[in-house]
């Protein structure tokens, strides 16, 4: 980033999900050492954690915050470390370099655990459903990004109809309550989960809860808070 900066100044230099900061005090040294730096893409799994980000948005008002809604990666997974540091042998790959690296070990991973309880993913996760947009604009988060853009191009066409309808879920959740849930949660691997928006809406664990709770789920999560939990399971009785 600095040699970036020092030899092309007019490229605008974003800091990415990947660099998988959790902590302000991160964010603050980062910025100490690279103040050019135009725009942060927090982690993921800060998603939910709205004392956070409004923090961050408080602490560098003139940064630029953009989150990813829908991150395929398991929320919370101990691999993705790892799987960032694939993603330049899954380029190679399509490249045909072929250097003996299975960078998709990791998704393979992620998917098979994924699989193993679709009701609690669809419950315990950091994706940001549509009808939840409006919540991060009330704390002046404006810019928001969807996964796929780098998929083989025989997916795009099926990203872009997803695209599409996350759009419209926005303008008004009725455009979508007839649409399977899974198109909006990229942990649902099991593609016999039928749930459609309409019959899971109100049964999801609420984005409220998580504008009051959301900065402890790291610390309490299936130990002293089992919201989530009981909200698949109410899901369940369905």
């Amino acid at each position: 980033m600095a040699y970036i900066h020092k030899e092309y100044q007019n490229a605008e230099i974003y800091a990415s999900t990947s660099i998988e900061y959790q902590t302000i005090k991160q964010y603050s040294n980062f910025h100490e050492m690279f103040p050019f730096v135009k725009e942060f893409v927090p982690a993921v799994d800060l998603n939910k954690n709205f004392k956070l980000l409004k923090n961050l948005k408080n602490k560098f008002p003139d940064i630029k915050i953009e989150l990813m809604v829908n991150e395929g990666c398991l929320y919370a997974c101990p691999l993705r470390y790892f799987h960032n540091n694939s993603i330049p042998y899954h380029f190679m790959k399509q490249l045909n370099i072929d250097i003996g690296f299975r960078a998709e070990y990791f998704v393979e991973i992620c998917s098979r655990f994924s699989e193993k309880n679709s009701l609690f993913h669809l419950c315990n996760h950091n994706i940001i459903y549509p009808w939840e947009i409006e919540e991060y604009g009330n704390i002046g988060i404006h810019n928001f990004k969807l996964v796929g853009r780098n998929s083989e191009p025989s997916e795009m066409n099926r990203y872009i109809d997803l695209y599409l309808l996350y759009l419209l879920g926005i303008d008004d959740y009725k455009n979508i309550e007839n649409e399977p849930i899974k198109n909006f949660n990229h942990y649902i691997r099991n593609q016999n989960f039928k749930y459609k928006v309409k019959d899971v809406i109100d049964l999801l664990p609420n984005i409220d809860y998580f504008k009051k709770h959301g900065h402890l789920c790291a610390d309490d999560c299936g130990v002293e808070c089992f919201y989530c939990y009981e909200c698949a399971e109410r899901i369940k009785k369905i």
